[in-house]
């Protein structure tokens, strides 16, 4: 669970937090309800449920949990931190301030919430040896994709000190907090469990972790395409601007997919809890003391009569000579997309010219991926713009020589990017985040995946 709920709502007017997969227009729950279909289980299932931190697992998948023991499918867990960055947690729990070994009270902290998760998943029907805790850093998921890659360039963690997993903790002993280090102990659990569905945290989620975790998953399945039989993929939704509501017990209410998100081309799916089921869960999240102290209410909002996922975003085709266009929010008309001449073209239109807008900062995510060589080699390029003033960055690193054309013109901007930049990719991951006149805005956006091979033998 996100340490800090994050409240930008008053910021709503100031934004056009651009969606670069479309945001449409609000439609109503009654809507939403009629677009839910039920998820089931079988004995022959085989379910990997991944949780950034420990608590996710529970709130996002603890029906899913108890489904899976009673149908007899095989069923594990993996935890991609132990949610240690918790300052708000650190002192409402232990009751009082810390000013000496700070950095051994936080680790400490990690390891209550893994002890508590063992608890948890122990009333839900889990013994211990079908849970994996990884032990990378809480809070520092999303900045080791985008920057920290190859040894020497550790992410270090600004609360515990640390740039490898503590002693004792973790699969691999001292294993680096980088990228590379992630994507193969998770390839590895795909690669020995072989699952048939997989729960992962959403790409939509407002949590760093959380999208980060989603990322790792897409590039690990790329990577294992030719070995793995390809899984199901259902996505959990834990952070989103006042969601859900209302806050508290609601054992009798239903979950439903925020408003502006049911907007989306996404198919919804709802797994139906009877009540046995949402007492245990209810049980289940108590065990979580370490955040039920100052964040009961939200926590327990998660203990419904049902659970909802998502499927996957569909990957944007953009074969050579292709065109895409992705319907905007607010003061953005849309996003237009086109490959040729060995380079991708990305246009942004406003709804009023430039002077009347207000000052533009837009930051490009585009991280490529090549079926014939290691992700960790590739670029992970950052684009941003303010105003007329544009700027490019691989890895965290300002790079001069780009080849990028940028156009600002009365509506709108535009830029051509090389496609050997991003290292001549099959496939591109990215995402747009966008804000107007100073205001700040969601540090990540959701990402969606460029297919660039539309027409060829794809890997998605």
């Amino acid at each position: 669970m996100n340490r800090f709920i994050q409240k930008r709502h008053a910021l709503s007017s100031l934004l056009s937090l651009l969606s670069f997969w479309g945001l449409l227009t609000n439609i109503s729950a009654a809507g939403t309800e009629n677009s839910l279909t039920n998820l089931s289980l079988t004995k022959n299932d085989r379910i990997l449920i991944l949780a950034p931190h420990p608590d996710d697992e529970v709130i996002g998948c603890g029906g899913i949990i108890q489904e899976a023991t009673k149908t007899g499918a095989k069923i594990k867990v993996l935890y991609l931190t132990e949610g240690e960055h918790n300052p708000i947690s650190l002192v409402t729990y232990k009751k009082r301030l810390f000013f000496k070994d700070k950095q051994q009270a936080f680790i400490k902290l990690g390891q209550v919430r893994k002890q508590e998760s063992i608890e948890a998943l122990g009333t839900l029907g889990i013994d211990e040896t079908r849970l994996i805790f990884l032990d990378y850093p809480d809070s520092g998921i999303m900045p080791i994709f985008v920057e920290h890659w190859g040894r020497g360039n550790e992410y270090q963690d600004s609360l515990t000190g640390l740039y490898q997993a503590a002693e004792g903790e973790g699969v691999i002993p001292n294993s680096p907090y980088t990228g590379e280090a992630i994507l193969n102990e998770i390839e590895n659990v795909l690669r020995e469990f072989r699952p048939t569905k997989i729960f992962c945290s959403h790409p939509l989620d407002q949590h760093g972790d959380h999208i980060g975790m989603y990322l790792f998953l897409k590039v690990a399945l790329w990577d294992l395409g030719k070995e793995i039989p390809k899984p199901e993929i259902y996505l959990y939704l834990v952070h989103y601007r006042r969601w859900p509501s209302p806050r508290g017990f609601h054992p009798d209410k239903r979950l439903f997919p925020p408003e502006k998100l049911g907007a989306l081309n996404l198919s919804w799916f709802s797994f139906p809890l009877n009540p046995a089921q949402i007492e245990k869960k209810r049980l289940a999240v108590m065990k979580f003391q370490s955040q039920i102290r100052y964040s009961r209410d939200y926590l327990l909002s998660f203990v419904r009569s049902n659970e909802i996922f998502s499927e996957d975003f569909k990957a944007i085709p953009l074969g050579v000579g292709l065109n895409y266009s992705l319907k905007g929010e607010g003061k953005i008309k849309n996003i237009s997309f086109r490959s040729e001449d060995s380079r991708l073209t990305v246009e942004i239109r406003f709804v009023k010219r430039r002077s009347k807008t207000g000052t533009i900062r837009e930051t490009l995510y585009l991280f490529g991926y090549q079926k014939e060589k290691a992700f960790k080699d590739m670029p992970k390029i950052k684009i941003g713009f303010r105003s007329n003033k544009g700027y490019v960055y691989n890895q965290g690193r300002l790079i001069r020589r780009t080849g990028i054309a940028f156009a600002f013109k009365p509506n709108g901007v535009s830029f051509r990017i090389p496609l050997a930049l991003l290292g001549n990719p099959d496939f591109i991951l990215s995402s747009l985040r966008s804000g107007l006149s100073g205001a700040q805005i969601d540090r990540w956006s959701s990402w969606r995946v460029i297919n660039l091979t539309a027409g060829r033998n794809q890997l998605d």
